[in-house]
């Protein structure tokens, strides 16, 4: 038997997949985020925890780009991205978030399409990232409802014609029907989280 050569340990050097660095809002006399800052790196997991009205769903859609801060920087480590994602215009965002980021909201009704059907909300993402053939949106959005474990003969049931579980599973379907880098949950019940664990943990 030969033995090993010894080797100095490596530090790893791994650049944070997300970085929110000085965030800071107020709404009139209200302090939502006072220069708050996390850094995120790949396959990390990170949970903001707070009582009502502490700032949490505002940090939230800062993370989705729905809000601009009163200062602060946001960037992911993606490439051809600024270095501040608060400077892109509605467009652009709306178009880095179809494509990197997730959501699954606490509401279904703010990330869901209520009267359309729940692959049409699916598919929807899709669209927005340009996919146009009928076949693979169709193919897609099931794969993605599979995954969120919904069952997939219900796929054209409109979402107001479902249980509050279901439709939060529809959301997750919507959320990652792209493989995003980013997915935001919020407040996420422990009746759909297996789902999202295994997709996590798949990827």
């Amino acid at each position: 038997m030969t033995a090993l050569a010894k080797t100095d340990p490596q530090l790893v050097r791994t650049r944070p997949l997300m970085e929110l660095d000085g965030l800071s809002q107020r709404y009139g006399d209200v302090v939502a985020l006072d220069d708050v800052s996390a850094h995120v790196y790949p396959g990390e997991v990170l949970g903001v925890v707070g009582e009502s009205g502490s700032g949490k769903s505002t940090f939230l859609r800062m993370m989705n780009l729905e809000e601009t801060p009163d200062a602060g920087r946001y960037r992911l480590g993606l490439p051809d991205l600024p270095d501040n994602l608060f400077d892109l215009d509605r467009f652009e965002r709306r178009m880095l978030c179809a494509r990197a980021i997730g959501i699954v909201y606490q509401n279904p009704h703010q990330g869901l399409l209520m009267r359309h059907s729940s692959s049409g909300n699916v598919a929807e993402r899709l669209l927005i990232a340009g996919e146009r053939r009928f076949a693979v949106l169709r193919d897609k959005a099931q794969g993605a409802l599979e995954a969120s474990e919904f069952p997939v003969a219900r796929m054209d049931a409109p979402p107001v014609e479902l249980s509050g579980g279901m439709q939060q599973r529809v959301q997750l379907a919507k959320a990652i029907a792209l493989e995003p880098a980013v997915l935001l949950l919020d407040e996420p019940t422990t009746g759909w989280m297996s789902a999202c664990r295994r997709w996590c943990w798949i990827r």
